[in-house]
Order: C-alpha cells, then sequence, then structure tokens
C-alpha cells in the first residue's frame, strides 16, 4: 500500500473526516487556536489547561471546531495522554 492511500485512510478522531495522521484540517485549525488563545487567558487569570478546556467546551458561543477540538483535547486530558499544546 502507497503513502498515498495509507494517508487517505486515516480519519480524524472527531468528526471522521480524512486527515494526514490526527486531526483533520478543520479540527487541527481549532486546536491551534485553543492553544494560542490559552497563553492569553492562562496570562490573564492563571486558569489551567484542563480548566480552559471545560470552559471552551462548554461555551455555546465558541465556534463549532474550537469547542469539538477542546471536547476531544479534554478527553485526551482525562485519558492521561497531556496533549503537547498545553
Amino acid at each position: 500500500m502507497t503513502d498515498v492511500h495509507r494517508r487517505s485512510e486515516t480519519k480524524c478522531p472527531i468528526c471522521g473526516r480524512a486527515s494526514e495522521g490526527g486531526l483533520c484540517k478543520f479540527h487541527e485549525e481549532g486546536a491551534k487556536r485553543l492553544a494560542k488563545h490559552y497563553e492569553v487567558w492562562k496570562a490573564r487569570t492563571a486558569v489551567s489547561w484542563r480548566d480552559y478546556l471545560e470552559s471552551v467546551s462548554a461555551n455555546e458561543l465558541a465556534g463549532d471546531w474550537s469547542r469539538e477540538s477542546a471536547c476531544y483535547l479534554l478527553e485526551k486530558e482525562v485519558r492521561g495522554q497531556r496533549a503537547p499544546t498545553a
């Protein structure tokens, strides 16, 4: 099986879209934005990564991709698989 076929079989664990070994491009962007904005929140409020993810995942005004990514990262955090962005 070629690399092209292997990549096309990889699915985003959040939505099932095609990905290149991780999240789809939409949820990857959501996760990047979470990490970027966390630094601002942390500096202003001293909030923990987990509390931040809980806040975003419960916020109906947050964008879908960011909120879904927050739920996914929070689930990984709970399972003990710390996110590299934290």
